[in-house]
């Protein structure tokens, strides 16, 4: 699988790398690997046509990603599929407030050079 690793960016008092992925998806990992040096990591499928595509995939899951890592997301379900989809976010606005703030910190140094990187994704495919 092809996949480009663009830098690592900071949400609050965490380290994100980012990397571009093959496909329109997206996903993270608190611990992606065991060592020394290693930190979260957002993957973001970069085969969209439209740039506005990808930062929906990035900002979908660092958004994911920082309300988990704050304890807001619950399964409400019992279900045995074990499905992402049933996930729920509870939180009170100071921690809403909190939350985007994280956000905002990583998507301002971060979307400059994914764009930059999708650009180049794009032409060599």
């Amino acid at each position: 699988m092809r996949q480009k690793v663009i830098g690592v960016y900071t949400a609050g008092w965490e380290n994100i790398e980012v990397v571009l992925m093959e496909g329109e998806s997206g996903e993270f990992y608190f611990i992606p690997e065991l060592g020394r040096n290693k930190v979260a990591r957002i993957k973001v499928g970069a085969d969209h046509t439209q740039w506005e595509k990808v930062f929906d995939v990035l900002l979908h899951e660092i958004d994911e990603y920082v309300m988990s890592s704050m304890g807001f997301r619950f399964k409400p379900t019992q279900n045995i599929n074990n499905s992402h989809d049933d996930y729920a976010f509870i939180m009170t606005h100071t921690q809403f407030t909190e939350k985007s703030a994280r956000v905002a910190e990583f998507i301002a140094d971060a979307s400059l050079d994914v764009y930059k990187a999708w650009k180049v994704w794009k032409k060599k495919t």
